[in-house]
């Protein structure tokens, strides 16, 4: 037996039954923390002692009659996974400081899905007879995760590894690790000269392995481990050569060129038998025969290439990518404005290049068809060698 493996595996094991789960809420109301009405004010927040989780609720109510003595009652109702609890909270349960009713309810997370706490006054001298309703789910990111180590049972922290390189993926909660594998060569290239852009083909394909077994990274392309087929909170690696950002085979460096012609052309060039002699060619007739000029501008656009793919590299090869096809052909950006799922880019020129996060987690033409103009003339700039 591999002593350091089945320490490893006591602690992971130790880490998913033992640690304390931390949970987070989703809400009915627009503000997070706290709900005002004309009439009344709640505030509320989570607090955990061990694997229990409590709610911890502060109500203000307004008074109908002033003079009231009335005590105030309040009803709560959890829903769950299990049956419905009730709660009847009287004077002897909440503490009032003259403003606020406070109190605390115990939430059952045991089941792992979410609860619904549904609180009502039951006091017709006070105004607030509208329910207040909040919703809890657990946030399993700690009980969930994978961890990878490498071949030596030492913890990866890199997001990058080399080709070929071997993995032992450990998973908190169970003997099956999910993968989820996107190929870089799959994925196609937008071409700028299009009418739109095109569309990103993400089709990962997904297998199950064994926790605790090694895993031979064979491929170049994007990788998540996790322990579930939904990969939250998945553990991700990309995985490339040995040379990665840089590229250097004349297979390789005609690729980028897709950025500089149409659609047939570039199926044209990649079709030759001479890499060498076809990059050669296209450069001379692209730039001229001015060898400095065309010197200098291959140097120029294929140090942009390297720079998106240390930049962009994720599901897409970095320079593959909307955003590294935008820096390769129009350069680095003056000024970056970030949204929550939203980038603009702005340039000197006045171009405004937006991306917006898709499905997938990646950054995608927003405004492709307003800016596709530009693209255009930045062709004919990098032709003429007006590229830095």
């Amino acid at each position: 037996m591999n002593i350091k493996l089945y320490l490893i595996g006591l602690v992971i094991a130790f880490l998913g039954s033992s640690a304390q789960k931390e949970y987070h809420f989703y809400s009915d109301q627009p503000e997070a923390h706290r709900i005002r009405t004309v009439e009344n004010e709640f505030s509320y927040n989570l607090s955990q002692a061990k694997d229990k989780l409590y709610i911890n609720l502060k109500v203000a109510l307004q008074k109908r009659t002033l003079n009231s003595s009335k005590p105030v009652t309040f009803i709560a109702v959890l829903t769950g996974t299990g049956p419905s609890k009730k709660y009847i909270i009287t004077d002897s349960y909440y503490n009032f400081d003259g403003k606020y009713y406070s109190f605390k309810l115990p939430i059952d997370m045991t089941g792992g899905d979410s609860v619904m706490i549904q609180v009502s006054n039951q006091n017709p001298d006070l105004i607030g007879k509208t329910d207040f309703i909040l919703r809890f789910a657990p946030d399993t990111r700690i009980a969930n995760a994978v961890y990878l180590y490498d071949s030596n049972l030492e913890p990866i922290i890199a997001n990058t590894l080399l080709l070929g390189q071997v993995v032992v993926p450990i998973s908190s909660v169970d003997k099956r690790v999910y993968v989820r594998f996107y190929d870089y060569e799959s994925q196609k290239t937008c071409f700028p000269t299009s009418e739109t852009p095109t569309v990103k083909n993400y089709k990962p394909l997904v297998k199950k392995i064994n926790s605790e077994v090694s895993f031979y990274l064979e491929q170049k392309g994007f990788y998540e481990f996790a322990s579930d087929s939904l990969f939250a909170n998945a553990k991700t690696i990309a995985v490339v050569d040995n040379i990665f950002p840089k590229i250097n085979k004349a297979s390789e460096l005609l690729k980028p060129l897709a950025y500089l012609v149409d659609s047939v052309g570039y199926k044209s060039i990649l079709k030759t038998d001479s890499p060498k002699k076809a990059l050669d060619d296209f450069w001379v007739g692209f730039v001229g025969d001015k060898l400095d000029l065309t010197r200098r501008v291959i140097k120029v656009y294929y140090q942009r290439v390297y720079d998106a793919n240390e930049k962009f590299n994720a599901k897409t090869l970095g320079w593959k990518s909307d955003m590294g096809m935008t820096y390769i052909l129009l350069g680095k950006p003056k000024t970056i404005k970030a949204e929550e799922q939203k980038v603009v880019w702005q340039y000197d020129s006045g171009a405004e290049v937006v991306f917006v996060k898709n499905n997938w987690d990646e950054y995608i033409f927003g405004n492709f068809t307003d800016i596709r103009g530009r693209f255009t003339s930045a062709i004919d700039h990098i032709k003429q060698g007006n590229i830095d």
